[in-house]
Protein backbone atom coordinates (compact mmCIF):
# COMPACT_ATOMS: atom_id res chain seq x y z
CA UNK A 1 0.00 0.00 0.00
CA UNK A 2 2.75 2.18 0.96
CA UNK A 3 4.41 1.13 -2.40
CA UNK A 4 1.52 1.76 -4.05
CA UNK A 5 0.81 5.91 -2.59
CA UNK A 6 4.25 6.25 -3.00
CA UNK A 7 4.49 5.66 -7.01
CA UNK A 8 0.84 7.42 -7.31
CA UNK A 9 2.91 10.63 -5.71
CA UNK A 10 5.62 10.41 -8.57
CA UNK A 11 3.32 10.21 -11.05
CA UNK A 12 1.23 13.20 -10.23
CA UNK A 13 4.39 15.27 -9.86
CA UNK A 14 5.63 14.26 -13.22
CA UNK A 15 2.55 14.81 -13.90
CA UNK A 16 2.45 18.44 -12.57
CA UNK A 17 5.69 19.12 -14.49
CA UNK A 18 4.65 17.49 -17.92
CA UNK A 19 1.81 20.30 -17.70
CA UNK A 20 3.21 22.88 -17.02
CA UNK A 21 5.72 22.62 -19.26
CA UNK A 22 3.04 22.23 -22.52
CA UNK A 23 0.65 24.60 -21.35
CA UNK A 24 3.74 27.05 -22.37
CA UNK A 25 4.38 25.45 -26.07
CA UNK A 26 4.30 27.76 -28.82
CA UNK A 27 3.70 26.38 -31.97
CA UNK A 28 4.28 26.45 -35.57
CA UNK A 29 3.62 25.11 -39.10
CA UNK A 30 6.29 25.10 -41.38
CA UNK A 31 5.33 23.72 -45.33
CA UNK A 32 7.99 23.25 -47.94
CA UNK A 33 6.82 22.77 -51.22
CA UNK A 34 9.20 21.61 -54.07
CA UNK A 35 8.25 21.77 -57.53
CA UNK A 36 9.28 19.25 -60.93
CA UNK A 37 12.21 21.77 -61.15
CA UNK A 38 13.49 21.13 -57.40
CA UNK A 39 12.66 25.07 -56.53
CA UNK A 40 10.84 25.30 -53.47
CA UNK A 41 8.36 27.90 -51.49
CA UNK A 42 8.23 27.78 -47.85
CA UNK A 43 5.43 28.88 -45.53
CA UNK A 44 5.62 29.62 -41.82
CA UNK A 45 3.00 29.68 -39.68
CA UNK A 46 2.16 31.62 -36.47
CA UNK A 47 -0.04 32.54 -33.79
CA UNK A 48 0.10 36.32 -33.68
CA UNK A 49 -1.28 38.42 -30.70
CA UNK A 50 -2.94 41.49 -30.84
CA UNK A 51 -0.13 43.78 -30.37
CA UNK A 52 1.99 42.08 -33.82
CA UNK A 53 -1.74 42.57 -35.61
CA UNK A 54 -2.05 46.32 -34.82
CA UNK A 55 1.32 47.03 -36.71
CA UNK A 56 4.13 46.66 -33.49
CA UNK A 57 6.86 44.93 -35.59
CA UNK A 58 8.47 43.95 -31.79
CA UNK A 59 5.93 42.03 -30.96
CA UNK A 60 6.59 39.16 -33.64
CA UNK A 61 5.93 35.76 -33.15
CA UNK A 62 8.73 34.50 -35.50
CA UNK A 63 11.79 33.73 -34.45
CA UNK A 64 13.69 34.79 -36.88
CA UNK A 65 13.86 38.51 -39.22
CA UNK A 66 10.75 38.58 -41.70
CA UNK A 67 12.34 41.23 -43.48
CA UNK A 68 14.97 39.37 -44.86
CA UNK A 69 12.55 38.49 -48.24
CA UNK A 70 9.39 37.21 -46.50
CA UNK A 71 6.33 37.87 -47.19
CA UNK A 72 3.56 38.46 -44.57
CA UNK A 73 0.46 37.37 -45.27
CA UNK A 74 -2.63 37.70 -42.52
CA UNK A 75 -5.40 35.03 -42.21
CA UNK A 76 -8.63 35.87 -42.59
CA UNK A 77 -9.44 33.79 -39.52
CA UNK A 78 -7.59 31.44 -37.09
CA UNK A 79 -6.88 28.12 -38.43
CA UNK A 80 -6.76 25.29 -35.84
CA UNK A 81 -4.48 22.49 -37.08
CA UNK A 82 -4.05 19.04 -34.86
CA UNK A 83 -0.95 16.84 -34.77
CA UNK A 84 0.41 14.48 -33.48
CA UNK A 85 -1.73 15.35 -30.13
CA UNK A 86 -1.74 19.12 -30.67
CA UNK A 87 -3.91 21.71 -31.31
CA UNK A 88 -2.21 24.28 -32.92
CA UNK A 89 -3.91 27.45 -34.18
CA UNK A 90 -2.38 29.87 -36.35
CA UNK A 91 -3.37 33.58 -37.93
CA UNK A 92 -0.82 34.34 -39.85
CA UNK A 93 1.83 32.69 -42.51
CA UNK A 94 5.28 33.88 -43.89
CA UNK A 95 6.22 33.00 -47.20
CA UNK A 96 9.30 32.69 -49.44
CA UNK A 97 10.45 30.91 -52.31
CA UNK A 98 14.07 29.99 -53.27
CA UNK A 99 16.04 28.09 -55.96
CA UNK A 100 16.86 25.76 -53.59
CA UNK A 101 16.27 24.22 -50.28
CA UNK A 102 20.13 24.99 -49.58
CA UNK A 103 18.95 28.84 -49.47
CA UNK A 104 16.78 28.83 -46.74
CA UNK A 105 20.03 27.41 -44.28
CA UNK A 106 22.21 30.03 -45.90
CA UNK A 107 20.19 33.29 -46.23
CA UNK A 108 17.93 32.90 -43.10
CA UNK A 109 19.16 35.47 -40.90
CA UNK A 110 18.63 33.58 -38.09
CA UNK A 111 21.11 33.25 -34.78
CA UNK A 112 21.31 31.73 -31.43
CA UNK A 113 19.34 28.83 -30.33
CA UNK A 114 16.11 29.10 -32.54
CA UNK A 115 18.71 28.38 -35.38
CA UNK A 116 18.04 24.42 -34.21
CA UNK A 117 14.35 25.73 -35.68
CA UNK A 118 14.20 27.69 -38.13
CA UNK A 119 17.62 27.18 -40.16
CA UNK A 120 18.47 23.48 -40.48
CA UNK A 121 21.11 21.95 -43.35
CA UNK A 122 18.81 20.79 -46.11
CA UNK A 123 19.59 18.94 -49.25
CA UNK A 124 18.23 17.18 -51.89
CA UNK A 125 19.95 14.89 -54.34
CA UNK A 126 19.07 13.36 -57.64
CA UNK A 127 19.69 9.92 -58.77
CA UNK A 128 19.05 9.23 -62.72
CA UNK A 129 18.27 5.00 -62.56
CA UNK A 130 17.39 5.13 -66.26
CA UNK A 131 13.51 4.17 -65.78
CA UNK A 132 13.17 6.17 -62.74
CA UNK A 133 14.79 9.24 -61.34
CA UNK A 134 15.24 9.04 -57.26
CA UNK A 135 15.21 11.78 -54.89
CA UNK A 136 16.95 12.27 -51.53
CA UNK A 137 15.33 14.81 -48.88
CA UNK A 138 17.45 15.14 -45.95
CA UNK A 139 16.87 17.55 -43.16
CA UNK A 140 19.33 18.02 -40.37
CA UNK A 141 18.32 19.83 -37.16
CA UNK A 142 21.00 20.81 -34.83
CA UNK A 143 21.11 19.97 -31.16
CA UNK A 144 20.21 23.15 -28.93
CA UNK A 145 22.88 25.21 -27.86
CA UNK A 146 22.41 26.85 -24.32
CA UNK A 147 24.82 26.94 -21.30
CA UNK A 148 23.36 25.17 -18.61
CA UNK A 149 24.35 24.69 -15.04
CA UNK A 150 23.95 20.85 -14.61
CA UNK A 151 24.64 18.34 -17.57
CA UNK A 152 21.55 15.83 -18.34
CA UNK A 153 24.50 13.58 -18.51
CA UNK A 154 24.47 13.20 -14.63
CA UNK A 155 21.05 11.87 -14.81
CA UNK A 156 20.66 9.80 -18.08
CA UNK A 157 22.86 7.41 -19.86
CA UNK A 158 22.96 8.79 -23.89
CA UNK A 159 21.14 5.44 -24.51
CA UNK A 160 18.15 6.97 -22.42
CA UNK A 161 18.35 10.23 -24.01
CA UNK A 162 18.20 9.12 -27.03
CA UNK A 163 15.36 6.67 -26.08
CA UNK A 164 13.59 9.15 -24.23
CA UNK A 165 13.90 12.58 -26.50
CA UNK A 166 13.48 10.93 -29.91
CA UNK A 167 12.14 7.79 -30.06
CA UNK A 168 14.65 5.69 -30.37
CA UNK A 169 13.24 2.10 -29.05
CA UNK A 170 16.43 -0.11 -30.29
CA UNK A 171 17.56 -0.21 -26.07
CA UNK A 172 13.85 -1.90 -25.34
CA UNK A 173 13.96 -5.06 -27.83
CA UNK A 174 12.79 -8.25 -25.63
CA UNK A 175 11.09 -6.24 -22.82
CA UNK A 176 7.17 -6.34 -22.97
CA UNK A 177 4.66 -3.83 -22.23
CA UNK A 178 4.88 -3.73 -18.38
CA UNK A 179 8.71 -3.85 -18.74
CA UNK A 180 8.45 -0.55 -20.52
CA UNK A 181 6.58 1.00 -18.52
CA UNK A 182 8.63 0.63 -15.58
CA UNK A 183 12.02 1.64 -17.88
CA UNK A 184 10.52 4.64 -19.43
CA UNK A 185 8.93 5.80 -15.65
CA UNK A 186 12.14 6.18 -14.58
CA UNK A 187 13.65 7.74 -17.00
CA UNK A 188 11.05 10.16 -16.59
CA UNK A 189 11.50 10.51 -13.05
CA UNK A 190 15.68 10.89 -13.62
CA UNK A 191 14.19 13.71 -16.38
CA UNK A 192 12.57 15.56 -13.91
CA UNK A 193 15.06 15.90 -11.72
CA UNK A 194 17.72 16.51 -14.03
CA UNK A 195 15.04 19.86 -15.42
CA UNK A 196 14.55 20.76 -11.49
CA UNK A 197 18.36 20.80 -10.61
CA UNK A 198 18.98 23.28 -13.25
CA UNK A 199 16.41 25.89 -12.01
CA UNK A 200 17.68 25.64 -8.31
CA UNK A 201 21.22 25.75 -9.46
CA UNK A 202 19.98 28.93 -11.41
CA UNK A 203 18.15 30.10 -8.71
CA UNK A 204 21.10 29.79 -6.19
CA UNK A 205 23.14 31.49 -8.54
CA UNK A 206 20.93 34.58 -8.89
CA UNK A 207 20.51 35.66 -5.35
CA UNK A 208 24.23 34.76 -5.07
CA UNK A 209 24.81 37.78 -7.39
CA UNK A 210 22.46 39.91 -6.23
CA UNK A 211 23.07 39.52 -2.46
CA UNK A 212 26.89 40.24 -2.67
CA UNK A 213 26.59 38.46 0.57
CA UNK A 214 27.51 34.87 0.49
CA UNK A 215 28.68 32.70 -2.18
CA UNK A 216 27.30 29.55 -0.69
CA UNK A 217 29.72 27.24 -0.27
CA UNK A 218 29.49 26.26 3.47
CA UNK A 219 25.99 24.87 1.89
CA UNK A 220 24.94 21.52 1.25
CA UNK A 221 23.70 21.85 -1.98
CA UNK A 222 22.58 18.14 -2.35
CA UNK A 223 20.68 18.40 1.09
CA UNK A 224 19.03 22.01 0.23
CA UNK A 225 17.69 20.86 -3.22
CA UNK A 226 16.42 17.61 -1.49
CA UNK A 227 14.68 19.64 1.53
CA UNK A 228 13.16 21.93 -1.44
CA UNK A 229 11.99 19.00 -3.19
CA UNK A 230 10.38 17.19 -0.35
CA UNK A 231 7.84 19.86 0.19
CA UNK A 232 4.27 20.55 -0.76
CA UNK A 233 4.96 23.46 -3.33
CA UNK A 234 8.44 21.28 -4.40
CA UNK A 235 7.81 21.72 -8.06
CA UNK A 236 8.37 25.53 -7.59
CA UNK A 237 12.33 25.67 -8.00
CA UNK A 238 12.20 29.67 -8.72
CA UNK A 239 14.43 31.97 -6.81
CA UNK A 240 11.20 33.17 -4.36
CA UNK A 241 11.23 29.49 -3.16
CA UNK A 242 14.74 28.97 -2.78
CA UNK A 243 15.01 32.42 -0.75
CA UNK A 244 12.75 30.53 1.92
CA UNK A 245 14.93 27.72 2.11
CA UNK A 246 17.82 29.98 2.34
CA UNK A 247 15.96 31.53 5.65
CA UNK A 248 15.31 28.45 6.98
CA UNK A 249 18.85 27.16 6.10
CA UNK A 250 20.54 29.85 7.68
CA UNK A 251 17.86 31.16 10.74
CA UNK A 252 17.11 34.48 8.83
CA UNK A 253 15.11 36.39 6.72
CA UNK A 254 17.14 38.53 4.78
CA UNK A 255 16.99 36.22 1.44
CA UNK A 256 13.19 36.73 1.15
CA UNK A 257 13.38 40.08 1.59
CA UNK A 258 15.65 40.37 -1.14
CA UNK A 259 13.30 38.77 -3.10
CA UNK A 260 10.63 41.10 -2.10
CA UNK A 261 12.31 43.95 -2.80
CA UNK A 262 14.38 42.70 -6.52
CA UNK A 263 11.19 40.27 -7.48
CA UNK A 264 10.77 41.34 -10.77
CA UNK A 265 14.76 41.55 -11.70
CA UNK A 266 14.83 38.49 -10.29
CA UNK A 267 12.05 36.77 -12.15
CA UNK A 268 13.70 38.57 -15.47
CA UNK A 269 16.72 37.32 -15.12
CA UNK A 270 15.80 33.75 -14.12
CA UNK A 271 13.80 33.57 -17.15
CA UNK A 272 16.68 34.69 -19.16
CA UNK A 273 18.69 31.85 -17.67
CA UNK A 274 16.14 29.25 -18.34
CA UNK A 275 16.26 29.76 -21.78
CA UNK A 276 16.41 26.40 -23.04
CA UNK A 277 13.18 25.69 -20.96
CA UNK A 278 11.45 27.94 -23.13
CA UNK A 279 13.30 25.99 -26.20
CA UNK A 280 11.69 22.88 -25.46
CA UNK A 281 8.30 23.69 -25.41
CA UNK A 282 8.57 24.75 -29.23
CA UNK A 283 7.13 22.61 -31.53
CA UNK A 284 7.19 22.63 -35.32
CA UNK A 285 4.60 20.59 -37.48
CA UNK A 286 7.08 20.30 -40.53
CA UNK A 287 5.54 19.39 -43.74
CA UNK A 288 6.77 18.41 -47.04
CA UNK A 289 5.08 18.28 -50.09
CA UNK A 290 6.56 16.71 -53.24
CA UNK A 291 5.69 16.13 -56.85
CA UNK A 292 6.04 12.54 -57.22
CA UNK A 293 5.79 9.67 -55.37
CA UNK A 294 7.36 9.11 -51.73
CA UNK A 295 8.57 5.45 -51.51
CA UNK A 296 9.77 5.93 -47.90
CA UNK A 297 10.48 8.38 -44.88
CA UNK A 298 11.46 8.38 -41.45
CA UNK A 299 8.06 9.43 -40.08
CA UNK A 300 5.15 7.17 -39.90
CA UNK A 301 2.95 10.53 -41.62
CA UNK A 302 2.99 9.93 -44.82
CA UNK A 303 0.63 10.38 -47.56
CA UNK A 304 1.62 9.72 -51.64
CA UNK A 305 2.98 13.18 -51.68
CA UNK A 306 3.06 14.70 -48.44
CA UNK A 307 4.92 14.12 -45.31
CA UNK A 308 4.67 15.15 -41.96
CA UNK A 309 7.71 15.50 -39.19
CA UNK A 310 7.22 16.80 -35.32
CA UNK A 311 10.63 18.97 -34.61
CA UNK A 312 10.23 20.47 -31.04
CA UNK A 313 13.05 21.30 -28.19
CA UNK A 314 12.93 17.84 -26.57
CA UNK A 315 13.58 15.66 -29.81
CA UNK A 316 17.05 18.61 -29.90
CA UNK A 317 17.26 18.44 -26.30
CA UNK A 318 20.67 15.84 -26.70
CA UNK A 319 21.05 15.51 -30.27
CA UNK A 320 20.82 16.28 -33.67
CA UNK A 321 17.42 15.56 -35.29
CA UNK A 322 17.50 14.49 -38.98
CA UNK A 323 14.22 14.12 -41.26
CA UNK A 324 14.70 11.88 -44.56
CA UNK A 325 12.61 10.72 -47.34
CA UNK A 326 12.97 9.65 -51.01
CA UNK A 327 10.54 9.88 -53.55
CA UNK A 328 11.48 9.05 -57.45
CA UNK A 329 9.72 10.21 -60.71
CA UNK A 330 9.09 8.10 -63.46
CA UNK A 331 11.24 8.62 -66.68
CA UNK A 332 8.30 8.07 -69.31
CA UNK A 333 10.74 9.04 -72.20
CA UNK A 334 12.73 6.22 -71.26
CA UNK A 335 10.44 3.32 -70.84
CA UNK A 336 9.11 4.92 -74.75
CA UNK A 337 12.66 4.30 -75.45
CA UNK A 338 13.39 1.01 -74.22
CA UNK A 339 9.70 -0.15 -75.51
CA UNK A 340 10.73 1.29 -79.08
CA UNK A 341 14.17 -0.72 -78.83
CA UNK A 342 12.55 -3.91 -78.05
CA UNK A 343 9.89 -3.18 -80.82
CA UNK A 344 12.81 -2.61 -83.25
CA UNK A 345 15.00 -5.56 -82.32
CA UNK A 346 12.10 -8.37 -82.42
CA UNK A 347 10.97 -6.60 -86.04
CA UNK A 348 14.76 -6.96 -86.86
CA UNK A 349 15.05 -10.38 -85.97
CA UNK A 350 11.43 -11.65 -87.94
CA UNK A 351 12.74 -9.47 -90.93
CA UNK A 352 16.21 -11.57 -90.72
CA UNK A 353 14.74 -14.98 -90.27
CA UNK A 354 12.39 -14.27 -92.73
CA UNK A 355 15.05 -13.24 -95.12
CA UNK A 356 16.80 -15.84 -94.28
CA UNK A 357 13.89 -18.81 -95.12
CA UNK A 358 13.62 -16.71 -98.84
Amino acid sequence: MVKIMKTTKIFLTILIVLLAMSSCETYYKVVTTIDKESHTQREVYALADSVFLKGDQSATPFLFNVNNGWTLTYLDSTVSNKFMGHEMKFNIMASKEAICLADYSENGGITGINRSFFSPVESLTKQFRWFYTYYSFKAVYKKLEAEIPVSIDNYLTKEEQRLWTQGDIEALKGYNGSEITSILSDIETKFIDWFHRNCFEVSLTLINEKSNENDFSDVDKDQLFNDIRKRENGDDIEPGNVCIALDQYYKTTRYSELYKAKKEEFDADFETETSLVNAINIVLCYELNVPYTILNANTNNVSRTNIKWKIDGLRLLTNDYTATATYRASNIWAFIVTGGVILFTIVGFIAFFRNRKS
